[in-house]
Formats: C-alpha cells, structure tokens, sequence
C-alpha cells in the first residue's frame, strides 16, 4: 500500500527513478532538457515547487494531495512528460504563485528543502535555482544538470540588475533573503553526487561557486528538417564532433573518479541505438527505450526520438530551412524570456539607431510594458509577446538575424536559428561562443555597449552565409546526441 505524506511518495514500491525541475509554468529551454531527460527515466514522477498545467500547455488531473497528473497537450500527444505525477511544494497553495512565483524567492530555499522526495535509486535534477535543495533519500544517488547556478545570488552586477527592476518597497526584502539563499544553495551543491553543466562556461561557474567538477553536456536543441541533398554530409560531420564530446566526457568521468567522486561507479555499459532508462549495473545491447528498472534486461521496439522540428533521421522529408543563398527578410529578431542580463535593450537600441526593424518574441522584465509598445511600434520595434513553436520556427526562417546580446549560460535559440539557416549577432562571452562560429553562422561583438553591437551589425550585413553549412554544425546539439551523452553519465 502507498501512502501520500506532504506531497512526497512513501510504500512498499517506491519508483526507482525521480525527476526535479525547479519550476514548470512555461516551456522554455530549461524545460525542454527536462523533456529530454525525462525520456531516459519513463514514468518517472516529477517533483517541482510551482506547476501551472495552462502555462505548460497541458491537461491536469487531481492526483494525490500535493500531486497533479500531468496531460498531453493537443499538439503532441507523445510528450515525455504526459501521465506522469507532478508533486508541488506548498508554494503552490499560495495565490497567484503561477504567475508572480519569482515573487515568492525569499521562500523558495524552505520549499525546497521541505520536499522530501521518495527513496529511488537515481534523483535526476535539472535546475537553474534550487531544486537541488529538495531533500533526498539518503541512499539516493543525485545528479544535477545544471543550467547555471543562480546568477542574482552570486553575481553582484545581476543581482544590482534584479534588484534594480523591484519595486522600492520590496528590496530590502531582497537583500535580506539572497545571501541565505546563496547559502542554502551552496549547501544544497555539496549534496549533489554528479553535476553535468549545459557548457564550459557554466562548468566555469560550478567550480568557481559551488568548489566542484563537473561533466560538459551540451542540451538538446529542437532541430528542422534538413535542406534537401545535405543530410548524410550533415550526420557525418556531427558523428565526429559527437565522438569527440564522448571522449570528453568519458575523460572527465575518470578524473571525476580519481577525486573520489560517485562518477563512474554506475558499472553500466551502453550499446544501444534508441532512448534507453537508467539500469545501473546492466549492459544494455538494444535498439529501444526501456523502463529504469534495475536488474531486467530489455530487448525492446525502438522507441523513436523523431518529432516534427526536432532533430530528424528520416529520408525524403521536405525541407525546413532555407536553401543556401534564399533571401530572408530585412528584419532583426529576439527570442525567449528576456530578464534583465539577457540585455534587450542593447538590441533594440541598437536596431533603433540603424534604421532596422525588429521583431521581439517573449515577455519578460526586460520587455517595456504594454501601455508604452506603441510608441517603440513607431520606431520599428514591434512585440509579440509568446508564440507557438512552428511561428517561432517561421520567425527564424525569415529573419536577417539573431540578436542575442547577453552573457549566457549555454543558449539554446542561438542554435535553434542557426540550424534554421538564420545567422546570430552573440556576444563574444558565455555559451554563445561555444555554438556561434564566427563567419559560418554569425559574428560576435566585445563589449556590451550599443556602438558594439551595432559594429557587428554592419559587419553581418556585409557577408554572406550558407544555410547547409549552417544547418551541419547544428547537427552535434541535437536530441539524440544528448540523450547518448546522458545516458554515458548517467551509466558511468
């Protein structure tokens, strides 16, 4: 019999597998790795600290207390999060946490901390906050993808920058809560067996904040279908890159090894060509995903990983990006949550003092508020609030550029452009600098001043990219690559 204590799962079959995500109210990229993740751990129930089943574009059901049962959205009826358990900290039941939740960060820490999660076998946490906090069995073995450690909390140019968008009243609330948060967040890191960063640049900051190693996993990125005539070219070139990224990674499980870490201790081999669990211990040799579930041994149908614009292994399929040398539009674009270090108003100032149009999808703190976009209407800069993916997707096919012009942790739209033929305007520091390769698929600026970014526009508007080209470097962040890393982690 299975009782229900506080949200968290206690029985005689506790699940031999738990996902953590710090928090699920849109689908951004950080829940998209979750995505990809939660495909190595099926039926794995999901612990977070704020759900908001609309926001996700899903259904929800009553579960237990404390619980949800997570739907498929209309529009993919096999995603990897659908049927599964979604358990919530009491921040849940606070009104409007949905929505005004990054409010709610003074409490986030003892929320956390305050989840008890069951005692499975693998706690696998995916977190840019402090869903590492969340308390684990003790027998459990925990590993973090981090996206970033929280940057407001150690970094005192983004923390002035947060600080600097609340209201007067709020902040001395601010500077009482983000030195504990810091605190319990770096005592949270200490707990954690394995940390896999989404770039150098984050592993950078693991070691500098928490003291700790890491392995370098690249997150998976929704790709197009290819140009026509260029796919084989185009997994041959990624197969190099992706046995390169193996090696790395299998060289950084051995040192994290010999420094007395957990790494490498899994004692699972891997063989296989689908999306396959977590087995400790098992050799895998299969063409299929299968169920975490220790000691069975699996020989399954393959369980594809193909989806309309993810990453695509399939003949005679149209193409999704344009040809080499297909006129795109004369615009510029930005994508994604826009907080305040991913710093949109260098790119709207910069379009403004060009002359260029510019089209913003998301929302965010960094967006002016409605009552004052029409005035930016006039000057050419026009928002569109969220889109769905396949306008995204469009967006990206007739753009004349990215303009991504904030210090990253990783990025996944850079690439998501990329791949779809539309070239990147980066800043020269972050994670940009590990997808963007100057003169094949964008430029990079130094400084993050508008004269800056606008040097690098005219230096764009000067040169000439190939698509294919283009489309071929996308191909080493794709889904399958990640979940063949992971599963390498992950199996040690």
């Amino acid at each position: 019999m299975t009782k229900r204590i506080g949200g968290s799962e206690r029985g005689a079959n506790p699940p031999s597998a738990v996902l953590t995500h710090h928090w699920l109210v849109r689908r951004r990229g950080g829940e998209k790795v979750l995505e990809a993740l939660a495909r190595l751990v099926p039926g794995a129930p999901i612990y977070t600290l704020v759900y908001d089943a609309a926001g996700m574009g899903m259904t929800a059901a009553p579960g237990a207390p404390g619980t949800e049962i997570a739907g498929s959205p209309p529009a993919a009826a096999d995603d990897p999060l659908a049927g599964r358990e979604i358990h919530t900290s009491f921040l849940q039941r606070i009104p409007g946490a949905r929505r005004h939740y990054p409010k709610l960060l003074p409490l986030m820490a003892l929320a956390a901390r305050r989840m008890r999660l069951p005692p499975a076998e693998l706690v696998l946490c995916s977190d840019a906050a402090v869903a590492k906090a969340m308390t684990p069995d003790p027998r459990s073995r925990v590993i973090c993808y981090c996206h970033s450690p929280p940057r407001y909390a150690y970094d005192a140019v983004i923390c002035a920058e947060y600080r600097a968008a609340l209201p007067w009243a709020a902040r001395p609330l601010w500077d009482w809560s983000i030195p504990r948060l810091a605190r319990a967040d770096r005592a949270a890191a200490q707990r954690v067996d394995l940390f896999v960063a989404n770039s150098r640049h984050v592993a950078e900051r693991i070691r500098r904040w928490y003291g700790r190693d890491s392995v370098v996993v690249h997150p998976p990125v929704e790709l197009p279908l290819p140009p026509p005539g260029i796919l084989d070219g185009a997994l041959e070139q990624s197969g190099r890159m992706f046995e390169q990224g193996a090696r790395e990674v299998e060289q950084s499980g051995r040192m994290f090894a010999r420094e007395g870490g957990e790494f490498g201790q899994g004692g699972g081999s891997v063989n296989q060509a689908g999306a396959s669990a977590y087995q400790p211990g098992r050799s895998v040799n299969q063409t299929g995903a299968s169920a975490y579930q220790p000691g069975r041994s699996a020989n399954q149908p393959s369980e594809s990983t193909h989806q309309p614009g993810r990453s695509v292994n399939q003949a005679g399929a149209s193409a999704d990006v344009p040809a080499a040398g297909t006129a795109r539009g004369e615009h510029y674009l930005c994508v994604g949550y826009h907080a305040p270090y991913k710093r949109l108003d260098l790119a709207i100032e910069a379009c403004v003092r060009l002359g260029r149009r510019l089209v913003v999808i998301g929302e965010g703190p960094g967006v002016p508020p409605p009552p004052r976009r029409p005035e930016w209407a006039a000057r050419g800069v026009e928002f569109r609030g969220w889109q769905s993916d396949a306008a995204i997707r469009a967006a990206y096919a007739g753009a004349r550029a990215l303009l991504f012009c904030g210090e990253e942790d990783f990025g996944i739209v850079p690439v998501e452009a990329i791949a779809h033929g539309c070239p990147v305007v980066a800043c020269g520091v972050g994670g940009a600098t590990e997808t963007v390769q100057p003169g094949v698929s964008g430029v990079w600026f130094e400084r993050q001043e508008v004269t800056s970014v606008v040097a690098a526009m005219e230096q764009l508007e000067s040169m000439r990219f190939d698509a294919r080209r283009m489309f071929e470097a996308a191909q080493a962040f794709s889904l399958d690559r990640f979940l063949e890393s992971m599963r390498r982690v992950i199996d040690g």
